[in-house]
């Protein structure tokens, strides 16, 4: 794999006026020989963002999904009416409803219904992953993340998947992007709500404990305790990790702590970020 740029299309925050921001998140990755899209934010700021980044959807190679909510996959109608040969990596519960419990009311969090209709339209292109699955060399979907840390448990957010809002949803969609490269395994994450830590000891395992030359995206930890905030900035010090770069469900105060804790690793990951390897 030769150099790699990864382009922050649409994050939950921006400092450039050029660009627009939403609650969401979608990644544009270019290999020098592959383009990929890993997730597509919630739509309006995410397609606004695409041409002015220079990204051009029909150049598109492959789309992988993170996990199946509406703020990852509501750009998927925009990119799949505009190229009819990109093939999509998603876990097939990706696809399912997703409601969230609030107060014993579900809100529908689930990918939007256009989305789903655009990819029945172009099912012969939809690649279901469950496992760790290469979709072109040296990049890799985890598929379903074992959970092996009992302070990772879903949060108190009450993810469900029935209208009623009584059946539990452990988002078993959830997976992380990684790629290898000479120096260092690169990892990106959707909302990692399968917990940072068990994404990453997944990661290290699968790629034989290489160091982590960078870890960008969602964490997932705006939800979380004080408690759960401090034992992964603990655990995180098992890894080497050359760079770290919390995004979107982050939240603030997470975010604030991996900076302080990593200054010399930290940076920012915002609408517009572009980062080289």
């Amino acid at each position: 794999m030769g150099n790699i740029t990864i382009k922050v299309v649409v994050e939950n925050s921006v400092s450039k006026r050029k660009y627009l921001s939403e609650h969401g998140l979608s990644f544009f990755i270019d290999t020098g020989a592959k383009k990929i899209l890993f997730d597509c934010g919630q739509g309006s700021a995410f397609y606004a963002n695409l041409y002015p980044m220079g990204i051009y959807v029909s150049l598109i190679d492959f789309i992988a999904l993170s996990h199946g909510h509406y703020d990852h996959t509501g750009g998927l109608e925009y990119v799949l009416g505009r190229n009819k040969k990109v093939l999509i990596y998603a876990h097939p519960s990706a696809l399912l409803p997703k409601f969230k419990n609030e107060n014993g009311a579900a809100r529908d969090i689930g990918m939007p219904e256009y989305s789903r209709n655009a990819i029945a339209k172009n099912k012969d292109m939809f690649k279901k992953v469950t496992k760790p699955t290469e979709i072109c060399a040296d990049v890799f979907l985890t598929g379903e993340i074992p959970r092996k840390h009992g302070e990772e448990k879903i949060m108190d957010e009450c993810f469900c998947s029935d209208s009623k809002a009584e059946i539990v949803d452990n988002i078993p969609d959830d997976q992380a992007l990684y790629m290898k490269t000479p120096s260092g395994t690169i990892v990106l994450l959707g909302c990692a709500h399968s917990g940072l830590i068990n994404t990453l000891d997944y990661i290290h395992e699968l790629t034989d404990g290489k160091p982590f030359r960078a870890v960008i995206g969602g964490t997932h930890l705006r939800s979380a305790s004080k408690a759960r905030t401090r034992w992964t900035l603990d655990e995180l010090k098992r890894f080497k990790i050359g760079m770290i770069a919390p995004a979107h469900c982050t939240g603030t105060s997470a975010t604030n702590a991996v900076m302080n804790a990593y200054p010399d690793t930290f940076e920012n990951c915002e609408t517009g970020s572009v980062f080289t390897f």
